[in-house]
């Protein structure tokens, strides 16, 4: 049976979601050049998240200031009350690394109430190889900038990509 080859983009995604199991979702948009994260986690309280959101843009300043590259613009913000929060993270895929998403990560680890925190599977050797496949197709996805908006979602142990598709006027729900 023949397998079917993702595009780069929906690839780069699976394995971000599958290597990173921190991250519920994410969704990858080359009209806005944008890489959008979301981190489920239970109930955060105002300081707990403005500590985190504080923390989490130090750190990346403090990466890219070693590289010698100026602070990147990072957009996170907060939904959601009651028992689960959501929290999104949106940065540019022009100068995004690797390590900046390991980063994130593991601020999410450390400074989180997550909702699931599962990490990639296999070997620490499993797990470097997939680390090369991801910097290698990021760098492929930033230059190929493909016309389809992809979404990962993580359900469970699965990780689902969907091609989005632009809807038209506004949606109303019923």
């Amino acid at each position: 049976m023949r397998q079917a080859r993702l595009p780069d983009s929906a690839s780069f995604l699976a394995g971000l979601l599958v290597h990173f199991g921190v991250f519920s979702s994410a969704t990858l948009d080359p009209r806005t050049g944008s890489l959008r994260l979301v981190l489920l986690t239970r109930s955060l309280s105002p300081s707990a998240y403005t500590a985190f959101r504080r923390k989490l843009t130090d750190a990346l300043a403090v990466l890219h200031e070693l590289d010698r590259r100026p602070s990147p613009h990072v957009r996170i913000r907060r939904e959601g009350s009651g028992r689960v929060s959501r929290i999104e993270i949106v940065r540019s895929l022009e100068n995004l690394t690797y390590e900046e998403l390991g980063v994130i990560a593991q601020m999410a680890r450390d400074l989180l109430p997550l909702e699931a925190a599962e990490e990639g599977p296999g070997t620490e050797e499993e797990r470097e190889a997939q680390e090369e496949r991801l910097r290698a197709a990021l760098e492929q996805v930033r230059e190929l900038r493909g016309s389809r908006r992809y979404v990962g979602l993580r359900e469970g142990t699965e990780v689902l990509i969907y091609a989005a598709t632009e809807l038209k006027g506004r949606v109303r729900g019923g």
